[in-house]
C-alpha cells in the first residue's frame, strides 16, 4: 500500500486557483441575463425617501421582496396580488459580483485534510480526515453560501421557497481526491441557484350591463392575462479538468471541470428544461350577484421550454462542449462537426434563424399555442386558484400550434475522412479523432466510445 500521510491545501490556492475561476465562468454564463436583473430590481422609489415624506408604514406594505426600496418585482406583486419568490434575481445578482468580493490572497498557511491510502492491490484509494475550515476562508465561504441563496444587507431569503442545496465546496474532503485518483470523477464544487418561479395574474373589467327586471343581478365582461415562467440553473466543478490537464499538459484544460447541471428542476432524473415560460390572453364572461360569480372564459395560451444542449448526454454541459457547438453550424454538428458558418444571404430576411449562427446549437427549443375555454366560479373568502378564481374548471382545450427546435446531436462519430482521392480511417491510433471534442478529451471521461478494438468497417 501507498500512503499519503497528513495531506494539507493552501489557503491562498483555495481563493487564487480556485474560487476566483469559478466565479469567473459563474460571471461569464449569468452575463446574458444582466440587463433583465437590472430592469428587475431597478429602483422606482427608495424607503428613504418614503420615510422623509412620513410614509414609515408604506415601506412595509409595498416592499413585498424585503429589499430596502420599492423596486419593478414590487410593483409586478402588487399589480398582480402574488407574492413571487424573487430569490434567483437576488442570487444571480451576488454572483455576478462574486469577483468583487473575493480578492486575491497571499494567505501562504495550510489547511490539515487528513490522509489518503491506495491500495496495493487493487490501485483503489481511500481518504480519511475531517475538516472544519475556520479563520477568515470560514468566514469567507459562509458568506458565500448566504450570498448563494440571495442574502443581501437587510435582506432575508423567501420563507417557504423551494429547497435547494446553494453553494458547497468538496475540495476538503478527501474522499474526492481519493475518487480522482482512482480512475473516476468527483465534484469539487457545486452551486444550486435558487429556483426561479414567478407570475403574474392581471383582470381589467371591459363593461357591465344590469340584467333587466332583476337589479342585483349583472353580466360583467373582463379581460384576462396571466404570466408565469421559471428558471433552474445549476454548476459544479468536478476533476475532469483537472484529469484532462495533466494528460495534455496544458493547465487551462483545468477550466473544462467547470460544468452547467443538465438534469432540470431539482436535479431531477433525465434532461429537462433550464427554461420556461407560459403566457396566456383571454376574455371572461359571467353573472355576479350578492358577491358571488360564475361564468366562462376563453384564453389562447402559448407555452415555451427551452432545455440547453448536453453534447455528450451526461447530464454535464461543459466549456469544451459549448465551443464546439457555437463554431459549428447550426443543424450540422452531428453530420459534419467544425462546419463553418455559412455566409450570410444577400438580401437579409425578416425573421431568419440563421441569423444567430452557432449559437442554436446551444439550445433546444419547444412552442406551442393552445385555445382552452373554461368554467369558473368566486364567492367571498373562496380563495384563489391558478386562475385566479375561487374554482375553475377546463371544459375542452384545442392545439393550434406546434413548434420545435432540435439541436443538432453529435451522436455520429466522425469514423474517417477523405482527402482527395485518400480515405483514412480513424481506427488504432488514429481512433481519437472520431471524437468531435477532439483532441483534449478522448478517454477522458466523455461518454463517446473511442476506445480502439475489434472492429469492422463496411465501404
Amino acid at each position: 500500500d501507498v500512503a499519503l500521510n497528513n495531506l494539507g491545501i493552501e489557503v491562498g490556492s483555495v481563493v487564487n486557483d480556485f474560487l476566483r475561476p469559478i466565479a469567473q465562468q459563474i460571471h461569464d454564463t449569468l452575463a446574458p441575463i444582466e440587463p433583465v436583473l437590472d430592469a428587475l430590481t431597478y429602483e422606482v422609489i427608495s424607503a428613504e425617501t418614503l420615510e422623509s415624506l412620513g410614509l414609515d408604514g408604506a415601506v412595509a406594505l409595498l416592499d413585498r421582496n424585503n429589499s430596502g426600496s420599492i423596486d419593478l418585482m414590487d410593483l409586478i406583486d402588487i399589480g398582480s396580488g402574488v407574492d413571487n419568490n424573487w430569490d434567483f434575481v437576488f442570487a444571480a445578482q451576488n454572483m455576478l459580483e462574486l469577483l468583487d468580493i473575493l480578492p486575491e490572497s497571499s494567505d501562504s498557511s495550510f489547511i490539515t485534510l487528513g490522509s489518503l491510502v491506495i491500495d496495493g492491490d487493487s490501485g483503489q484509494a481511500t481518504g480519511s480526515g475531517t475538516t472544519s475550515v475556520t479563520g477568515d476562508l470560514g468566514t469567507l465561504l459562509s458568506d458565500l453560501e448566504d450570498r448563494g441563496t440571495g442574502i443581501q444587507e437587510g435582506r432575508s431569503v423567501t420563507a417557504g421557497a423551494t429547497p435547494r442545496d446553494g453553494f458547497q465546496l468538496h475540495i476538503f474532503d478527501l474522499a474526492n481526491w481519493a475518487q480522482l485518483l482512482s480512475g473516476g470523477e468527483a465534484d469539487l464544487f457545486t452551486y444550486e441557484m435558487p429556483l426561479f418561479e414567478v407570475q403574474t395574474q392581471l383582470s381589467q373589467r371591459l363593461f357591465t350591463v344590469p340584467v333587466p327586471i332583476v337589479s342585483f343581478i349583472s353580466i360583467g365582461v373582463n379581460a384576462i392575462g396571466r404570466f408565469e415562467a421559471f428558471a433552474d440553473l445549476r454548476f459544479g466543478y468536478d476533476t475532469f479538468g483537472i484529469r484532462k490537464a495533466i494528460t495534455s499538459g496544458n493547465y487551462l484544460d483545468a477550466l473544462d471541470g467547470f460544468y452547467i447541471d443538465d438534469r432540470g428542476v431539482e436535479g431531477s432524473e433525465g434532461d429537462q428544461p433550464e427554461f420556461g415560460m407560459e403566457l396566456a390572453l383571454g376574455l371572461e364572461a359571467g353573472l355576479s350577484a350578492m358577491g358571488a360569480s360564475a361564468g366562462v372564459g376563453g384564453e389562447l395560451v402559448f407555452n415555451a421550454e427551452f432545455d440547453l444542449m448536453d453534447v455528450v448526454h451526461d447530464g454535464r454541459i461543459r466549456l469544451s462542449e459549448m465551443l464546439l457547438m457555437v463554431q459549428s453550424a447550426p443543424n450540422a454538428l452531428g453530420s459534419v462537426p467544425g462546419a463553418p458558418i455559412p455566409e450570410e444571404p444577400e438580401e437579409e430576411e425578416f425573421f431568419d434563424l440563421d441569423a444567430l449562427g452557432g449559437l442554436l446549437n446551444l439550445v433546444n427549443a419547444e412552442a406551442r399555442l393552445d385555445a382552452e375555454v373554461f368554467l369558473f366560479a368566486d364567492w367571498p373568502f373562496g380563495g384563489s386558484d391558478d386562475r385566479g378564481h375561487s374554482w375553475a374548471a377546463d371544459v375542452f382545450s384545442f392545439n393550434l400550434l406546434n413548434w420545435s427546435y432540435s439541436a443538432p446531436q453529435a451522436e455520429l462519430l466522425n469514423l474517417g475522412t477523405q482527402s482527395g482521392g485518400t480515405l483514412t480511417l480513424h481506427a488504432g491510433s488514429s481512433a481519437p479523432n472520431r471524437n468531435p471534442l477532439y483532441p483534449g478529451g478522448v478517454g477522458l471521461g466523455l461518454s463517446f466510445e473511442v476506445a480502439d478494438g475489434p472492429e469492422s468497417f463496411v465501404l
